[in-house]
């Protein structure tokens, strides 16, 4: 699970004019679309599935008109906060109405619990937040600062293919409405209406590829099979030519006991007999030969 801002205008500080133009005006609107219009909570599974796209847009959310929340795209969710950030009380109702009801334990029978793979957002570390964690019997593991771009799945994979699909977005709905952009007529309403449908969309071609998905976490070395058949599809940013170390050897299939118990007996047949019995059969068998 991460998070990441994402503004409204996705210009990529580019702009457009005719070749050979020897001067090139820029027609800017409203300021401030270029900066942080919401932050997306995305979250994806080894298994290549993923929960909806989480929007925290700036305010309160008291005044906002129930026709406008009508308009929102309903592939995702939508919360607010003064700052657009993911705070605690954002991360405990996460934990609740996502993480907890659509993932349920255990996944597979032995299973002990889940465990979530995040960076150290003072949100995801208060102790609230670890104790519902804890009650959803699930492992917090956090990537260290400065290691999310190379060992994150979602940065290493999701983030730009998904950011570029909004922004492809964004252009078609400039490319019809360019008056709206340079007359600042858009209002904040209309932007929080286009932004739910622009990553509802992006999301949505994004969980479509589970291939990318489960690709992303072994990429990262983080499900591959601990047996060493996919360490070779180990790569990680910056370190170019890294090799998975050697299993230890708890993780082998067969500890040499139990060869010599498959030698010892032919057809998975074996004698009835105490311990005792069976040593001094053992002797005798080894004096024979």
């Amino acid at each position: 699970m991460d998070q990441t801002p994402l503004p409204f205008v996705m210009d990529d500080n580019r702009t457009y004019e005719k070749t050979g133009a020897s001067e090139v005006w820029i027609a800017s609107g409203q300021s401030g679309l270029e900066k942080r219009q919401c932050t997306v909570q995305l979250t994806i599974f080894a298994d290549g599935s993923a929960l909806p796209a989480l929007l925290i847009f700036r305010g309160k959310g008291l005044r906002i008109n129930p026709a406008e929340k009508k308009q929102w795209d309903r592939r995702v969710k939508v919360v607010f906060q003064p700052k657009a950030w993911c705070d605690e009380a954002i991360m405990k109702k996460w934990i609740e109405e996502d993480w907890n009801n659509v993932f349920h334990n255990p996944p597979t029978p032995g299973s002990s619990g889940k465990i979530l793979y995040a960076d150290v957002h003072k949100a995801q570390q208060t102790p609230d937040v670890k104790q519902w964690l804890h009650k959803c019997k699930t492992t917090l593991i956090n990537v260290p600062g400065g290691t999310t771009s190379r060992v994150q799945p979602l940065d290493v994979c999701i983030d730009k293919p998904f950011k570029n699909y909004v922004r492809e977005f964004f252009e078609q709905h400039l490319d019809s409405n360019l008056e709206l952009y340079v007359d600042g007529k858009l209002s904040a309403s209309e932007r929080r209406v286009l932004t739910t449908k622009w990553v509802g969309e992006a999301w949505d071609r994004i969980k479509k590829d589970k291939e990318l998905i489960r690709h992303s976490f072994k990429k990262c070395g983080l499900s591959n099979d601990l047996n060493g058949s996919e360490d070779a599809l180990v790569k990680i940013k910056g370190i170019e030519g890294y090799k998975m170390p050697l299993p230890e050897k708890e993780f082998e299939m067969e500890s040499e006991s139990d060869d010599d118990d498959e030698d010892e007996y032919e057809d998975g047949e074996f004698e009835e007999s105490s311990s005792s019995e069976s040593s001094s059969s053992e002797s005798s068998s080894s004096e024979s030969d």
